[in-house]
């Protein structure tokens, strides 16, 4: 799941959150929330499997090749993500 056109980021606020926080999702395999509740720039990350079966598989050692990601992706999209986190938070001063 290299395919970048696969990754979605989107960023503001949420009820659920005092300050913005960032969502990513990849395909339809997993997502993450960002968010900085500790301060601004202070982020925390929390990761969700998307598929019904990915917490079972994952229990079993299971690591099903559509699901995978490289570390380079992954990680420009969580630069991205928080890039996107700081220019919110610029825009709101």
């Amino acid at each position: 799941m290299n395919d970048t056109s696969d990754i979605h980021i989107s960023v503001g606020s949420s009820v659920e959150y005092e300050d913005f926080v960032a969502e990513i999702t990849f395909g339809k395999y997993f997502g993450l929330i960002i968010s900085q509740e500790k301060g601004a720039g202070i982020y925390e990350l929390t990761a969700h499997s998307l598929t019904e079966d990915g917490v079972v598989d994952y229990h079993f050692g299971k690591n099903p090749s559509e699901g995978k990601i490289s570390l380079k992706v992954f990680l420009d999209a969580v630069h991205e993500a928080t890039s996107r986190l700081d220019a919110l938070q610029k825009s709101e001063k």
